[in-house]
């Protein structure tokens, strides 16, 4: 069996799949091609509407932001094939964790265990500048690899819950 979902092996009849066209790869799980999708949801972040310790420091500036504690928890991780997912930060209004100003936090484990996350040092000095601004809303995002394989239709719903502890010094 070759490994090369696009080229059939030498030998085997059969057409080429154009993957510029379709996205179809070698799912290493089952060693059979699949299709496979890299997908991103962005939530916004109102610390000012949905935190209300922060809505009653009436406009003082934050000198200090820290992100004392992270967490991720995955609410139904097997009804998608979801084989990968990260866990990214940026502005608001950025179109997709590429973009610039989005850092990468860490990836998500796919458990419904409440599971630590550890962000590097840069990391850490983004989500600073993008939280010491509280009263601008930024967002999270969340980017999966999706991975279908041949016979299966894509159905259901997973839900990436997202905790946070901030410590502010004015």
């Amino acid at each position: 069996m070759g490994d090369d979902c696009c080229a059939p092996p030498a030998g085997v009849s059969g057409s080429q799949v154009d993957c510029e066209e379709r996205p179809v790869a070698c799912d290493p799980a089952t060693n059979l091609c699949a299709l496979t999708f890299d997908i991103a949801s962005r939530a916004v972040v109102d610390l000012v509407a949905r935190v209300p310790e922060v809505a009653a420091t009436a406009g003082r500036v934050w000198s200090r932001v820290e992100l004392s504690a992270l967490s991720t928890r995955v609410k139904e991780p097997m009804a998608l094939s979801i084989r990968t997912a990260d866990l990214f930060v940026g502005p608001k209004d950025a179109a997709s964790p590429s973009s610039p100003g989005v850092v990468h936090l860490g990836p998500v484990a796919l458990t419904e265990q409440s599971t630590p996350l550890f962000p590097g040092p840069e990391a850490l000095a983004s989500f600073h500048l993008l939280a010491r601004e509280y009263r601008m809303p930024f967002a999270f995002w969340v980017a999966a690899h999706l991975v279908v394989p041949r016979g299966d239709a894509p159905a259901g719903t997973v839900t990436i819950q997202v905790d946070g502890r901030l410590q502010v010094w004015f």
